[in-house]
């Protein structure tokens, strides 16, 4: 009976930023089945970031659609949308196709939730406060907060940039497997 918002991130800047933290390294066996991973890639996790693309969207996860070929699936970050924010994501994921995307037919899979983008944050989480009921006043030092990037989460990518990690390649690779994120956030 309340409302719900969570936040949304551009797909390419979350695969730089999930790449670089580094959790799917340390962790792998949480994300994949690890040694069918290193069938195919037997230096895993030394994954260059256009392997890195490649094995979220085919191996990361729990959630695929077996009746789409493994090209035309689902990206990593559209799954993990599907599974968070889905009324049922386990029998709507079956649904999920280009006809599904074309029609928008994830609004009535949903949850009602209110997305906030990461790439204005401050803006949109004040907007949303306010919606809600809160006094500008209580709320107007949010729009004057600096970002904030907790310094022991941040890892070094030798000055590498989302904009120098993504070939022409790579971007329509994850425009295609993401379509259903590009669709729903335009």
């Amino acid at each position: 009976d309340r409302p719900i918002f969570s936040t949304i991130r551009h797909p390419f800047d979350r695969y730089v930023s999930q790449y670089f933290f580094g959790w799917w390294r340390t962790r792998s066996e949480y994300y994949c089945d690890v040694e069918k991973v290193r069938k195919k890639y037997p230096h895993f996790p030394d994954l260059t970031f256009e392997e890195f693309l490649q094995v979220s969207a085919n191996e990361f996860g729990r959630l695929f659609n077996p009746l789409l070929p493994e090209r035309d699936g689902l990206g990593w970050y559209s799954r993990e949308v599907v599974r968070m924010f889905f009324l049922d994501p386990w029998h709507a994921f079956y649904d999920i196709d280009d006809d599904y995307i074309d029609g928008q037919r994830w609004e009535r899979d949903m949850l009602d939730i209110q997305f906030l983008r990461t790439s204005n944050l401050n803006r949109e989480l004040y907007d949303f406060l306010h919606e809600v009921g809160y006094p500008p006043n209580e709320i107007q030092f949010i729009l004057e907060k600096e970002t904030e990037r907790p310094s022991e989460q941040v890892k070094d990518r030798g000055g590498r940039t989302v904009d120098d990690m993504f070939t022409p390649e790579t971007k329509a690779f994850i425009r295609h497997r993401d379509r259903l994120l590009f669709e729903m956030f335009p």
